[in-house]
């Protein structure tokens, strides 16, 4: 098992991991950084932090220094969320209010226990477009109400949306959850 960071060299962008294969060809695999190194090429420095057959010393480290460079709120990193490493483990991390809030949004806002709701942004000027409490009111503006909450839940980087007359909106938007 590996953890390593991964820099681009044309942009900068980093992006701290964990794999179980060789990193000989191997060129990451968070989707924001994945969709990075589509753009901009896979001109990638690929750095070793640690080697270990020792799962909990994997975890330990990858959940140490995904807190030290901050990876999920620095610009400098491309992860959408905190690095784990373990091969499935996709609430590590998480408070318990924020997988109850996520529970909520999957079954609807009709659910009692769903207290919050999501901002959508553009991500383009950072405006807020609107703050919506459920899927109906995602549907109703053109959302599909699974990309908001994907986002917000860090799985992806931005969405889009269908305009009244049946178009794409060539816009990508942003959500998070409110307060």
């Amino acid at each position: 098992m590996i953890l390593y960071l991964m820099t681009h060299r044309k942009t900068g962008l980093k992006y701290l991991g964990f794999t179980v294969q060789d990193l000989d060809g191997y060129n990451g695999s968070g989707s924001y950084w994945k969709l990075h190194v589509a753009k901009h090429g896979k001109d990638i420095e690929k750095k070793v932090l640690l080697e270990s057959d020792s799962e909990e010393e994997i975890n330990h480290a990858a959940l140490y220094l995904s807190e030290v460079y901050n990876v999920v709120d620095s610009d400098l990193f491309a992860n959408l969320c905190i690095e784990t490493g373990a091969l499935s483990a996709p609430t590590i991390g998480m408070s318990a209010e924020t997988r109850t809030k996520m529970g909520a949004w999957q079954k609807g806002e009709n659910n009692s226990s769903f207290r919050g709701s999501l901002v959508i942004i553009h991500k383009a000027s950072g405006t807020p477009i609107g703050t919506y409490t459920g899927k109906q009111e995602l549907q109703a503006a053109g959302f599909n109400s699974s990309n908001p909450h994907k986002v917000a839940q860090g799985k992806k980087k931005s969405f889009g949306r269908t305009l009244p007359d049946g178009t794409k909106d060539p816009a990508a938007y942003i959500a998070m959850y409110a307060a």
